[in-house]
Protein backbone atom coordinates (compact mmCIF):
# COMPACT_ATOMS: atom_id res chain seq x y z
CA UNK A 1 0.00 0.00 0.00
CA UNK A 2 2.94 2.33 0.60
CA UNK A 3 5.11 1.70 -2.45
CA UNK A 4 3.27 4.28 -4.60
CA UNK A 5 3.78 7.06 -2.08
CA UNK A 6 7.41 6.16 -1.47
CA UNK A 7 8.03 5.57 -5.18
CA UNK A 8 7.03 9.12 -6.01
CA UNK A 9 9.37 10.50 -3.35
CA UNK A 10 12.24 8.23 -4.40
CA UNK A 11 11.90 8.96 -8.11
CA UNK A 12 11.61 12.71 -7.55
CA UNK A 13 14.74 12.70 -5.36
CA UNK A 14 16.72 10.74 -7.96
CA UNK A 15 15.51 12.96 -10.82
CA UNK A 16 16.42 16.15 -8.95
CA UNK A 17 19.83 14.62 -8.16
CA UNK A 18 20.40 13.92 -11.84
CA UNK A 19 19.29 17.45 -12.75
CA UNK A 20 21.70 18.84 -10.16
CA UNK A 21 24.57 16.86 -11.67
CA UNK A 22 23.60 18.00 -15.17
CA UNK A 23 23.42 21.64 -14.06
CA UNK A 24 26.78 21.31 -12.31
CA UNK A 25 28.38 19.90 -15.47
CA UNK A 26 26.83 22.70 -17.55
CA UNK A 27 28.24 25.25 -15.09
CA UNK A 28 31.70 23.82 -15.69
CA UNK A 29 31.35 24.55 -19.40
CA UNK A 30 29.53 27.88 -19.07
CA UNK A 31 30.91 29.34 -15.86
CA UNK A 32 30.10 32.93 -16.81
CA UNK A 33 26.33 32.31 -17.16
CA UNK A 34 24.76 33.41 -13.89
CA UNK A 35 21.45 31.57 -14.35
CA UNK A 36 23.18 28.22 -13.79
CA UNK A 37 24.18 29.36 -10.29
CA UNK A 38 20.54 30.03 -9.44
CA UNK A 39 19.36 26.77 -10.97
CA UNK A 40 22.04 24.83 -9.10
CA UNK A 41 21.09 26.54 -5.83
CA UNK A 42 17.43 25.70 -6.43
CA UNK A 43 18.19 22.03 -7.17
CA UNK A 44 20.51 21.82 -4.16
CA UNK A 45 17.77 23.16 -1.91
CA UNK A 46 15.31 20.73 -3.49
CA UNK A 47 17.66 17.81 -2.78
CA UNK A 48 17.98 18.78 0.87
CA UNK A 49 14.22 19.18 1.26
CA UNK A 50 13.48 15.93 -0.55
CA UNK A 51 16.09 14.05 1.48
CA UNK A 52 14.60 15.23 4.75
CA UNK A 53 11.15 14.59 3.32
CA UNK A 54 11.97 11.01 2.39
CA UNK A 55 13.04 10.14 5.93
CA UNK A 56 10.25 12.15 7.55
CA UNK A 57 7.54 10.74 5.29
CA UNK A 58 8.79 7.19 5.79
CA UNK A 59 8.22 7.56 9.51
CA UNK A 60 4.88 9.37 9.13
CA UNK A 61 3.49 6.90 6.55
CA UNK A 62 4.53 3.94 8.70
CA UNK A 63 2.88 5.40 11.79
CA UNK A 64 -0.26 6.18 9.82
CA UNK A 65 -0.43 2.67 8.35
CA UNK A 66 0.01 1.14 11.79
CA UNK A 67 -2.78 3.27 13.21
CA UNK A 68 -5.18 2.64 10.33
CA UNK A 69 -4.43 -1.08 9.98
CA UNK A 70 -4.58 -2.05 13.63
CA UNK A 71 -6.57 0.57 15.53
CA UNK A 72 -9.18 1.93 13.12
CA UNK A 73 -11.89 0.10 11.15
CA UNK A 74 -9.32 -1.94 9.21
CA UNK A 75 -8.10 -3.24 12.56
CA UNK A 76 -11.21 -5.38 12.88
CA UNK A 77 -10.18 -7.36 9.83
CA UNK A 78 -6.52 -7.51 10.88
CA UNK A 79 -7.42 -8.88 14.30
CA UNK A 80 -9.60 -11.62 12.80
CA UNK A 81 -6.53 -13.14 11.16
CA UNK A 82 -5.34 -16.35 12.83
CA UNK A 83 -2.12 -14.76 14.16
CA UNK A 84 -1.12 -13.26 17.48
CA UNK A 85 -1.28 -9.52 18.02
CA UNK A 86 2.47 -9.50 18.56
CA UNK A 87 2.92 -10.92 15.07
CA UNK A 88 0.78 -8.14 13.61
CA UNK A 89 2.88 -5.53 15.40
CA UNK A 90 6.09 -7.25 14.36
CA UNK A 91 4.95 -7.30 10.73
CA UNK A 92 4.37 -3.53 10.87
CA UNK A 93 7.80 -3.04 12.45
CA UNK A 94 9.49 -5.17 9.79
CA UNK A 95 7.67 -3.25 7.07
CA UNK A 96 8.92 0.01 8.59
CA UNK A 97 12.49 -1.29 8.71
CA UNK A 98 12.32 -2.35 5.06
CA UNK A 99 11.17 1.13 4.04
CA UNK A 100 13.87 2.78 6.17
CA UNK A 101 16.54 0.66 4.47
CA UNK A 102 15.05 1.48 1.06
CA UNK A 103 15.09 5.19 1.96
CA UNK A 104 18.74 4.99 3.01
CA UNK A 105 19.67 3.24 -0.24
CA UNK A 106 17.84 5.91 -2.26
CA UNK A 107 19.57 8.66 -0.27
CA UNK A 108 22.96 7.08 -0.94
CA UNK A 109 22.12 6.83 -4.64
CA UNK A 110 20.96 10.44 -4.71
CA UNK A 111 24.17 11.65 -3.06
CA UNK A 112 26.20 9.52 -5.47
CA UNK A 113 24.36 10.86 -8.50
CA UNK A 114 24.72 14.45 -7.30
CA UNK A 115 28.43 14.07 -6.61
CA UNK A 116 29.03 12.22 -9.87
CA UNK A 117 30.10 8.89 -8.42
CA UNK A 118 30.81 6.90 -5.31
CA UNK A 119 34.11 8.57 -4.40
CA UNK A 120 32.39 10.46 -1.60
CA UNK A 121 32.06 7.22 0.38
CA UNK A 122 35.82 6.67 0.47
CA UNK A 123 36.31 10.33 1.42
CA UNK A 124 33.78 9.90 4.22
CA UNK A 125 35.51 6.78 5.53
CA UNK A 126 38.90 8.51 5.31
CA UNK A 127 37.51 11.45 7.26
CA UNK A 128 36.11 9.15 9.95
CA UNK A 129 39.45 7.33 10.17
CA UNK A 130 41.29 10.62 10.48
CA UNK A 131 38.88 11.77 13.17
CA UNK A 132 39.37 8.53 15.11
CA UNK A 133 43.14 8.95 14.87
CA UNK A 134 42.86 12.50 16.19
CA UNK A 135 40.82 11.38 19.19
CA UNK A 136 43.26 9.28 21.18
CA UNK A 137 43.74 6.71 18.40
CA UNK A 138 40.29 5.25 19.04
CA UNK A 139 39.47 1.84 17.68
CA UNK A 140 37.80 2.37 14.30
CA UNK A 141 36.24 -1.10 14.22
CA UNK A 142 34.54 -0.63 17.57
CA UNK A 143 33.32 2.81 16.46
CA UNK A 144 31.76 1.39 13.28
CA UNK A 145 30.11 -1.44 15.23
CA UNK A 146 28.62 1.09 17.67
CA UNK A 147 27.32 3.21 14.80
CA UNK A 148 25.76 0.22 13.05
CA UNK A 149 24.11 -0.99 16.26
CA UNK A 150 22.84 2.54 16.91
CA UNK A 151 21.46 2.82 13.37
CA UNK A 152 19.60 -0.48 13.76
CA UNK A 153 18.30 0.05 17.29
CA UNK A 154 17.19 3.69 16.93
CA UNK A 155 14.40 3.15 14.38
CA UNK A 156 13.19 0.07 16.26
CA UNK A 157 13.09 2.02 19.52
CA UNK A 158 11.30 4.93 17.83
CA UNK A 159 8.55 2.81 16.36
CA UNK A 160 8.21 0.69 19.51
CA UNK A 161 7.63 3.86 21.49
CA UNK A 162 5.02 5.04 18.98
CA UNK A 163 3.27 1.65 19.06
CA UNK A 164 3.29 1.70 22.86
CA UNK A 165 1.82 5.21 22.87
CA UNK A 166 -1.01 4.06 20.62
CA UNK A 167 -1.62 1.01 22.81
CA UNK A 168 -1.79 3.13 25.96
CA UNK A 169 -4.06 5.62 24.22
CA UNK A 170 -6.53 2.81 23.52
CA UNK A 171 -7.07 2.44 27.27
CA UNK A 172 -8.78 5.82 27.40
CA UNK A 173 -12.56 6.07 27.34
CA UNK A 174 -12.47 9.51 25.76
CA UNK A 175 -10.24 10.44 22.85
CA UNK A 176 -8.09 7.41 22.12
CA UNK A 177 -5.92 9.12 19.51
CA UNK A 178 -5.62 12.24 21.63
CA UNK A 179 -4.48 10.20 24.61
CA UNK A 180 -1.93 8.47 22.38
CA UNK A 181 -0.11 11.71 21.67
CA UNK A 182 -0.68 13.77 24.81
CA UNK A 183 -0.40 13.38 28.52
CA UNK A 184 -3.65 14.27 30.25
CA UNK A 185 -4.19 14.90 33.95
CA UNK A 186 -7.83 13.78 33.69
CA UNK A 187 -7.06 10.13 34.25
Amino acid sequence: AEYKKFGILYISLLVVSALTLLTSKMMDSYSNVMIFNYILAFFSLAIVLLSVGVVFMTVIFSITRFYKNLLKDEGYLMHTLPVKTSQLILSKLISFLIWIVASIVVLFLAISITSGGFEWITKLIDGILEGCNMINNADFTAFIIYIIVLLVISPIALMSQVYLSFALGQLSNKSKLGMSVTNSNDQ
